[in-house]
């Protein structure tokens, strides 16, 4: 049997594998979202690059 010293120190062991799991998913989480907002940013990039092209292509037909 198990005394209660020894039960402790188990279920203290779990829990910090457990609050460890939990906080390798939460960083995957979180590195999934900034993967996600990366992608985003270059997107508005892209555009505003888009954007910049046609306003200078403009302003050359106006110069």
């Amino acid at each position: 049997m198990i005394d209660a010293f020894a039960a402790g120190a188990l279920l203290d062991r779990e829990l910090r594998r457990v609050r460890r799991v939990a906080t390798m998913l939460h960083d995957r989480r979180s590195i999934a979202e900034l993967a996600a907002y990366e992608r985003e940013l270059e997107a508005q990039l892209a555009r505003a690059r888009r954007g910049v092209d046609l306003l200078d292509a403009t302003l050359r037909t106006l110069g």
